[in-house]
Formats: C-alpha cells, structure tokens, sequence
C-alpha cells in the first residue's frame, strides 16, 4: 500500500495531480457498465471445486520466495529475491528479480498471447506492468479484474525492501489464481494485472487505465497488504467507498465468506473513500472497485472487527516478512478473493473432464513416456515436476504426439507430469506425477494436488 506519512501523503498529491495533466489516449474513459447489469454474485459447486484445489502450501512459498526467505529459479539460475522496489525491479539488479519470476510462471501456465507487458514512464525510467488475460467464453467483452502491486518499498529499497504482506500477499493470490483458473472456462473475460510503481503515487495503474481504459470493465478486486492479524480475530477490511456500484462487489466477498465458512470477520467500509492503493485509479473514472486489506485504519466500534485497529507495525520497513503474517488467516482472505473472481465471472466448468495418464519407461538410463489421448484437446505439454511432486516445475516440450523420448540420462526420482490443452488455450489438471527413475518407474505414481 502506497505510503501515508505526511510527507508522503505531499507527494502522493503532488504526483497525483502530475498525472492528471497526462494526455489521455482516445477512447480511455469508454463505456461504463450499468449497476444493474453488474454479474451475479453466486454459490455454485464449481467455486468450491477451485477453492479446493487452493494450497496454502503453494501460496505461502510464493511470499517466501518474493520476499527473500527462499530462493527461486529463474532461467536455471538461482536468485535471492530482497527487493521488489521499482527502479530496482527494471534495472538488471539480480536481487530484484521477481517480475521475471512471475513471467516465467505465466509464460509455463497460458499461450504466450494471453501475456502482455505493459511499458510506461516514470523520473527518466521505464517501468512495466504485467498483464494476464483469460478470455470469457460467453461474455468475453466484460472483464473483471484481480489487482495487486508487485513493488515494494523500504528505507532502504534498492537493496533490502521485503514487503511480504506489503505485498508479497496480494501478489501471491494472483498467482494462485493464474495456477488453478487455466484449468476452467468463464462466462466474463478475467484480467490479472500485476502494477509497478504503486508505491510511488498508484503509477502503474493509472498509466492502465490511461493505455487500456476501462470499457467493459464491471468489476475490479485489488489485494494489497493483508495476512497481519497479531490479535488472532481474523477480521480485514473492504474498502468500496463511496461509489455505490462498488458495493455489491463487497457484498458478495462478504456473502461468499459466509457460504464458503472462510472463518473471517470483515470491516465493509464505505462512507469514506481510502485512495492509497491501486483501486483508486478506477474509482476516479467511476469502476466499480474494492480493496482487500488488513483491518488498518479504525472504524466504529460496531463494526466487524469491533473498532480497533491492528496494522502492521512492520509496514515499509525491512522487517516486512512472512514471520510476521498469520498464514491461515492470509491464506483464507485470498480464498475469499479467489471464489468472489471466479464467481462474478461466471465459472463453467473444467476445460477438460478427462485427465490425461501417464507413464514412464527407463531404457538405457533415458526416459520414455507415454499418455493417453484426450478427447478435444489439440496437444499436450510435458512438464518437470519439483521434488516432491508439490507442484509443476519447468516445461519440457508441447507436442501433439502420445509419447515423448529423452535426450539425457534421467537424474535419480526425476518427476514428469502431462497436461492436455484445447485449440484456443485451455488446459486440463494435470496427470498424476511419475518417477523417471529404474528404482521406481511408474510403480510408484505420486498423487500431486492440482
């Protein structure tokens, strides 16, 4: 969340104001969606399917791995990611590489098409936000959108700026999201965008909304800095201000809560409009908007987490680390924003309702696989799986073919998994994960959570 001192609170109006004199391209400000046309905020069997297949695991390790706790893998290399700042992030410095990270799990994820990259301006520097689109199948001209700012911030940011709930949370959601929703069809077109520059005055998001404008948009959700939570009461706050058609997005967060027994409280705040987060950027052009944070600012005594106010004395320091988010509570909050996307999105069902089947042969010390065929799909993609088999690791190859011959010797429990994946991008679950080894060959298939 974008810094709220007194000086900062001079600059973020200074460059907000700066902003507003940029030249809007044509057609940025387009067609609104009426309140009464806003999607359906709806309970449905397969909202608790994906809620099912969340991991807190997976989205633990993912603030461990943004914020410095745990090291990643970028292009085989292995990197120690302690600072998101933005100048940092696009400067070549190899402690700030998590906006290649997230790259690379797109690009392993969805069609290179899907994937855009945003460049714009900022003191002399090109910064750039990264863009997932998954388009809709009914209503692909209506998005919503999921929201969260990769950037973080320290006094000392080129070198050490954490930012785990700061937000490491909201940027681990969205990644949760793009893992579990490329195996579903919706009705709306769903947008996952990751802004740079927030910290710096809501940079990235207002350079969006300038490029890309806001037609069709009914609804966005913003995750920024949650998971905090050291008096244990699991109650967070929304933010919809005072726009009424954003509302009804807080509303169905709250509602699907309660349906889907997250075991949270919520502080639903409307009658002021907190704009130190990317949610304002569509706000100022009437988007119905909301932000999901940590209960940070007080409110009334009657409200869901009882008038007190339990922020994170950690916030834009370098003592921003996971040690200090209560990982259930967190974890639920993204579940919440998980089914409240899926849901006015109008999920369908899976791409797939057959899973492919793999098997493994070692000959000669080298890997041969095969897999059954999928009906409807128009290839598959052959993937590493990370020890354990946690989750998928890098992708081997996309082919149409059945089988797959390797080109080196295995390494000892080497894990493979196989993916089906429609003409226009959808994929399947994957398969169950196999051993490349001649220990255990597919005598021994390890069950992976999808």
């Amino acid at each position: 969340m974008a810094l709220h001192s007194f000086f900062y609170r001079l600059f973020y109006v200074i460059a907000f104001f700066t902003f507003l004199l940029l030249p809007v391209s044509p057609g940025a400000i387009t067609r609104n969606i009426p309140v009464q046309d806003l999607p359906l905020c709806t309970v449905s069997p397969e909202v608790s399917q994906i809620l099912s297949l969340t991991s807190k695991e997976n989205w633990s390790r993912w603030i461990r791995q943004l914020s410095g706790s745990e090291a990643v893998q970028i292009r085989g290399e292995n990197y120690r990611i302690t600072t998101r700042y933005s100048s940092a992030l696009f400067s070549g410095n190899i402690h700030a590489q998590a906006y290649e990270y997230i790259r690379q799990w797109l690009l392993l994820w969805y069609p290179k098409e899907w994937i855009a990259e945003q460049s714009f301006q900022f003191s002399g520097e090109t910064w750039k936000n990264l863009i997932l689109t998954i388009p809709g199948s009914a209503h692909p001209e209506e998005f919503l959108l999921a929201t969260a700012h990769l950037d973080s911030i320290s006094p000392d940011p080129l070198r050490l700026a954490p930012g785990a709930e700061d937000n490491a949370s909201g940027v681990a959601t969205l990644l949760e999201m793009a893992r579990i929703f490329r195996h579903y069809r919706f009705d709306r077109t769903i947008r996952l965008i990751w802004f740079t520059g927030e910290e710096q005055g809501l940079i990235g998001s207002k350079a969006y909304v300038r490029d890309y404008g806001t037609s069709g948009v009914a609804g966005v959700l913003n995750f920024d800095m949650f998971g905090y939570d050291q008096d244990g009461d699991g109650c967070f706050e929304i933010h919809t201000g005072t726009l009424p058609q954003s509302k009804p997005l807080g509303k169905c967060m709250v509602s699907l809560i309660s349906a889907y027994n997250l075991n949270l409280k919520t502080d639903l705040i409307d009658g002021y409009n907190m704009t130190f987060s990317d949610h304002a950027s569509f706000w100022e052009t009437d988007i119905p908007a909301i932000e999901v944070l940590e209960n940070h600012f007080y409110n009334a005594p009657t409200s869901g987490c009882a008038g007190k106010r339990d922020q994170n004395p950690n916030y834009h320091t370098i003592h921003d680390t996971i040690e200090e988010i209560n990982l259930p509570v967190g974890f639920a909050i993204a579940q919440a924003g998980i089914a409240t996307i899926a849901s006015l999105a109008g999920v369908e069902s899976p791409c797939f309702q057959q899973i492919p089947q793999l098997q493994v042969r070692v000959l000669q010390g080298l890997p041969h696989l095969e897999w059954t065929e999928v009906e409807h799909a128009s290839h598959y993609r052959l993937l590493h799986a990370h020890p354990g088999c946690y989750s998928t690791g890098n992708m081997i190859t996309e082919t149409p073919l059945l089988h797959w011959e390797g080109s080196e010797e295995v390494f000892p429990l080497a894990g493979y998994m196989v993916e089906a994946i429609s003409p226009e991008g959808c994929t399947s679950f994957p398969s169950h994960c196999v051993w490349a080894s001649s220990a255990f060959q597919q005598k021994n298939p390890v069950p992976t959570k999808r």
